[in-house]
């Protein structure tokens, strides 16, 4: 492979456990191959194909920051335990292709996602569209979900209802609030929050300011 200044990663390592690749220059020639024993993964800001997202398939705790979760939505990650998601600013949609991710994770058991960076500032307009079916993982493995940043939307609001009345497993439930949010704005979103119907009646709502 051929950056343009003969710079290239390919990566074949049947005993690699543990992959981190943050800011690589070099786009979509990257190659990972061989990793069946992979077990954790952070990509952080990398542009990347499929192919590339296709090979972390194996790992129990994957990272992705300005990733788009499309490119992802249709690996099955058959051992995925922990996911934290950064969402890329430019994925309008990302809450509904999440929920086709979780899809693919039956095993799923914590769910992270973190708005702090994402460059969105209220300017790019979110879409959540409900689906008309549940993943497994919220059904019977979900016990962990916390969202860092939350700005509150109507949108945002819609997204962590439907996590709360079809994750039947949860016990910890994390929202960490905007701190451009002034405190009347705050304590609104947290009252809805709190008035939302949880599945999970043993479920523990942890609200951060």
């Amino acid at each position: 492979m051929d950056d343009g200044y003969g710079r290239s990663l390919v990566i074949d390592s049947p005993g690699l456990k543990y992959l981190r690749i943050i800011d690589h220059p070099l786009g979509n020639n990257i190659s990972i191959q061989n990793m069946p024993c992979l077990l954790s993964a952070v990509v952080f800001r990398t542009h990347v194909k499929d192919k590339f997202l296709t090979s972390l398939s194996s790992v129990t705790c994957l990272n992705l920051a300005n990733i788009k979760v499309a490119c992802c939505s249709t690996i099955n990650f058959s051992r995925l335990r922990k996911f934290q998601l950064y969402p890329s600013s430019s994925e309008h949609c990302w809450m509904e292709t999440l929920v086709l991710l979780l899809h693919s994770a039956p095993k799923l058991k914590a769910l992270i996602i973190n708005t702090a960076f994402d460059g969105r500032h209220g300017e790019v307009p979110l879409s959540w569209n409900q689906p008309s079916s549940v993943p497994g993982c919220l059904l019977s493995r979900l016990d962990n979900f916390e969202w860092i940043d939350f700005g509150g939307s109507r949108e945002e609001k819609q997204f962590v209802a439907y996590i709360l009345e079809n994750s039947k497993c949860l016990k910890t439930v994390g929202i960490s609030l905007k701190y451009s949010k002034n405190n009347e704005e705050k304590k609104k979103i947290m009252e809805d929050l709190e008035s939302m119907y949880r599945v999970s009646a043993s479920s523990q709502l942890l609200l951060r300011s």
